[in-house]
């Protein structure tokens, strides 16, 4: 299964300053793809099994470059992020779906449940750690957003606030993460 993957970097981290990129875009596209290949990397075997980092892969036609520079297009960054955001809530709730037909919808039913259909309650158990980890800000492959900087998957008012206030010093990185 394939999923695109969206990497918020603050380009300050990094040092790419907007004169710098003025003058040396290509290197610096390079450097920021770097960054968020490194900085995700330890989510090997967690989040993907494999991914495209040097191009957005099955997503090429869609973003023929892999990154999104808020200087140049702030708001299909943010729309980005907005998509997200909406398909984490999307992974929240049809898991809810499946763990309330399957095993109830009080956490007392599940508990019975599990108790009760050890074998039979795995479907529902891994529905809940998703949800968890949506919910938690971890990372993983059903959240399609991770923000470096904060370290977190959780994308909330203020994750929207710093790229709005300062459109210049964020990046989006498109992975095509499997898994």
């Amino acid at each position: 299964m394939h999923a695109l993957h969206r990497i918020l970097v603050n380009l300050e981290k990094i040092n790419v300053t907007q004169e710098y990129l003025k003058n040396n875009r290509e290197e610096c596209i390079d450097c920021i793809k770097d960054y968020a290949d490194l900085e995700t990397q330890d989510f090997y075997g967690a989040v993907f099994d494999w991914r495209e980092t040097t191009h957005a892969g099955g997503w090429s036609g869609e973003f023929p470059e892999n990154v999104l520079l808020g200087s140049e297009k702030s708001e299909l960054l943010l729309q980005q992020m907005q998509l997200c955001q909406e398909l984490q809530k999307e992974e929240i709730n049809s898991n809810l779906k499946f763990i309330e037909e399957d095993a109830g919808s009080t956490l007392a039913d599940i508990v019975y449940f599990v108790s009760k259909e050890p074998i039979k309650s795995l479907g529902s158990l891994y529905s809940l750690k998703t949800i968890a980890n949506l919910l938690s800000g971890s990372y993983c492959f059903d959240s399609y957003f991770y923000d470096i900087d904060d370290g977190t998957s959780r994308i909330n008012d203020s994750t929207f606030e710093k790229v709005k206030q300062s459109p210049e010093k964020w990046a989006l990185v498109l992975f095509d993460y499997h898994i």
